[in-house]
């Protein structure tokens, strides 16, 4: 049952297909969501949210990933940003920065791709930081960052320090030195506000420091992302369902195999929602999240190719909803950390301890099996 307004959900159903190619405002969708109070789901009264547990969060994503991934996903990147305010040591942060975020005023870029993927060997940090007493200088790029909505947005970012220590950092948009590009052209989801940001030079009061010790931030904070993440294909998951549901009872074949895939669907929505009362900072957690999310990104490929077999023909026009779910879809498996890096970042652990390579073998497949492949 859905935990959103009746209104909400007609607004986020409503908006879709525009928030998916593009000619929907996203500044719109993120105050909205404010409005109705989702930034605050999960935050410690302290700071000015509900008081709720972090599951809520979760599902508040999952919720509004129903009606639209768009939507969903610019949800997600402000309530991540939050979250970093939330666990940062900071409290310039949460008392000046964070108040607009949590009604939707401003917005919030995660900005950390670049920081998952080094924390996973992939790839150098890309921003430079120079820290020196009070004064920090930032330079840099982020080539791919979304909620970047011009004229209101502050974005995190991890910075490599001339130590080579890591510091994690917010910068405001209007900061001199901060240039951003205009929207990338998407396949889908277009009204992300997903632009490149170029840091030249930024100077900024200490303030803006959200760790210093951007490594052990970084390990507490991965696994709240990554939750978060999941509900985007959950709630993705559940709408598909619903749909193969309206055509599913003539057809044998879709219904055996609906209900087959939905078995796995309701065991990985558990062992999701089970991961939120768990250390998530343990290996062993992060390990079963990291499995989580690649099953539920394989799960979500297989299901919207039953629901265009049971749509047939309609799945195939514009207006029926299978097509841009089809789109929307597409993103999953790509969205930092993607499917590749972590099923790269498990062989790499299970190299590294061979009690886990076991486990690694038998619970690891590969997303799209060799049928769906083409030439």
């Amino acid at each position: 049952m859905s935990r959103l307004s009746p209104d909400l959900q007609y607004f986020l159903d409503s908006r879709a297909d525009a928030m998916n190619n593009g000619t929907a405002d996203p500044c719109q969708t993120i105050y909205r969501l404010g409005w109705e109070g989702l930034f605050r789901t999960g935050v410690p009264k302290p700071l000015g949210g509900d008081g709720g547990p972090f599951l809520e969060a979760m599902l508040s994503v999952a919720d509004v990933a129903y009606h639209c991934l768009t939507s969903a996903f610019v949800l997600w990147g402000q309530r991540v940003f939050i979250e970093y305010l939330v666990q940062s040591d900071n409290p310039w942060l949460q008392q000046i920065v964070l108040p607009g975020l949590l009604t939707g005023d401003r917005h919030g870029a995660t900005g950390l791709s670049n920081a998952i993927k080094n924390l996973a060997g992939i790839e150098a940090l890309q921003i430079q930081a120079d820290l020196n007493n009070d004064r920090l200088v930032l330079n840099g790029s982020l080539p791919w960052i979304s909620n970047v909505a011009s004229g209101r947005f502050f974005a995190a970012a991890a910075a490599q320090g001339k130590d080579k220590s890591v510091h994690i950092v917010a910068f405001p948009w209007d900061a001199p030195g901060v240039v951003r590009s205009d929207d990338l052209a998407l396949l889908g989801l277009c009204s992300s506000a997903t632009a490149r940001v170029e840091l030249n030079s930024v100077l900024l009061d200490r303030h803006w420091l959200i760790a210093e010790d951007g490594n052990a931030f970084l390990g507490r904070v991965r696994g709240l992302f990554l939750l978060l993440q999941c509900g985007l294909s959950v709630g993705l998951i559940r709408r598909i369902f619903d749909e193969i549901e309206q055509t599913r009872a003539r057809n044998a074949v879709i219904k055996n195999r609906s209900d087959q895939l939905y078995q796995e669907f309701t065991a990985l929505e558990s062992a999701w929602r089970q991961l939120a009362n768990s250390d998530i900072a343990d290996q062993a957690s992060i390990q079963t999240l990291f499995r989580t999310r690649i099953a539920l990104s394989d799960l979500a490929l297989s299901v919207i190719q039953l629901e265009l077999q049971a749509a047939g023909g309609r799945g195939f026009l514009q207006s029926g909803g299978t097509e841009r779910r089809w789109r929307e879809i597409a993103f999953i498996p790509v969205v930092t950390p993607s499917v590749t890096q972590l099923q790269n970042e498990l062989a790499r652990q299970a190299d590294v301890n061979p009690t886990l390579k076991s486990d690694y073998e038998r619970t690891s497949r590969p997303v799209i099996h060799p049928r769906a492949h083409t030439a």
